[in-house]
C-alpha cells in the first residue's frame, strides 16, 4: 500500500469526496444548513451531517485559536485539556436548538428557528458551554 494512503492526503481526499457527496445530496442553494434540514438528516441517520457539524466545529476551533494566537479575545474558552469531537459538537448543537425551541413564544417563533442556520446556533452553543468569563 502506498504511503499516501495512510497519511493526511488520503484523509483529506476522503473528506473532500464525502463533503461533495453530502452537499450534492442536500438540496440547498446556500452554504449553510437550516435547523429543519439538520433534523431531517438526523432522522435519516445521515452520517454526513455528523461529519459536517464536526467540520464546522473544527473550523470554529481553528478560528478561535487564531484569535488567541493574535492576542485577541477568543469567542469561547474550552478547557485546554479537552478535545472536542464530532459527538461533542452534535450534543452542543442539539442542546442549543432545544433551548431555542423552548424559548419560542409561539408557533411563529418556533418556525423561525427551523429556518435558522445551524452553524450560528452551534457557535452560540459553544459560547454558552465554554464561556470565557470563567477563566
Amino acid at each position: 500500500m502506498k504511503e499516501w494512503l495512510k497519511g493526511k492526503w488520503f484523509r483529506f481526499v476522503l473528506s473532500a469526496i464525502g463533503t461533495t457527496i453530502f452537499f450534492s445530496s442536500v438540496s440547498i442553494a446556500q452554504a449553510e444548513i437550516l435547523v429543519k434540514g439538520y433534523k431531517k438528516s438526523l432522522e435519516r441517520k445521515d452520517k454526513m451531517i455528523i461529519f459536517y457539524v464536526g467540520s464546522v466545529g473544527t473550523g470554529m476551533s481553528w478560528a478561535n485559536s487564531k484569535l488567541e494566537h493574535e492576542g485577541r479575545a477568543p469567542i469561547y474558552c474550552e478547557p485546554r485539556e479537552f478535545v472536542l469531537e464530532d459527538d461533542n459538537y452534535i450534543r452542543i448543537l442539539n442542546d442549543e436548538i432545544e433551548r431555542w425551541e423552548k424559548a419560542a413564544k409561539d408557533k411563529s417563533d418556533f418556525q423561525k428557528i427551523q429556518d435558522f442556520p445551524i452553524e450560528l446556533i452551534l457557535l452560540e452553543g459553544l459560547e454558552r458551554t465554554f464561556p470565557c468569563d470563567q477563566k
